[in-house]
């Protein structure tokens, strides 16, 4: 029986080999995509919790646990691994030096408040790429100027 002859009779398996090379790129590549998006997506999340976390830090009484919730989103796991223990809240003179006692019963101390500031530090992203563990991110601080600090006359202060 004839059987025509073709130019690489002898390399069986060869696109086997190619899409081994090839693909291994590819996948590599999409996943790198997924993790940057990840990171992206978490880095953003992390900038508005420290905003949202200022913003309730402003209004409501000090070192208030409505702070630490707002800025947890409301306790909903946007950010994987993300706890009250990462985020801290500072209040601030008009120097910017931190107020050592600004609880409403020290007037000295809750009188020089000026800002208040939330930032989340030491957060570790666990990549999903197998073999390249967790990157810490680097702080995150939003400060905004202060409003009532949870003291609002004949009325609830809502947090």
């Amino acid at each position: 029986m004839w059987r025509p002859r073709t130019r690489f009779a002898g390399q069986r398996g060869g696109t086997t080999v190619e899409f081994a090379m090839v693909g291994t790129l590819f996948f590599l590549l999409l996943l790198a995509t997924i993790e940057i998006g990840r990171a992206m997506f978490t880095w953003n999340a992390l900038t508005e919790a420290t905003r949202l976390g200022a913003r309730a830090a402003a209004v409501c009484s000090v070192q208030s646990n409505s702070i630490a919730n707002a800025a947890l989103f409301n306790s909903t796991q946007l950010v994987p691994g993300l706890l009250a223990a990462h985020i801290n809240v500072s209040y601030l003179d008009a120097g910017g030096a931190v107020v050592a006692n600004p609880a409403p019963g020290n007037a000295a101390g809750f009188n020089n408040v000026r800002y208040v500031q939330v930032s989340i530090r030491g957060y570790d992203l666990h990549l999903m790429i197998p073999g390249f563990g967790s990157i810490t991110l680097p702080p995150f601080t939003t400060t905004v100027p202060r409003e009532s600090l949870g003291i609002v006359p004949s009325e609830a202060a809502g947090c």
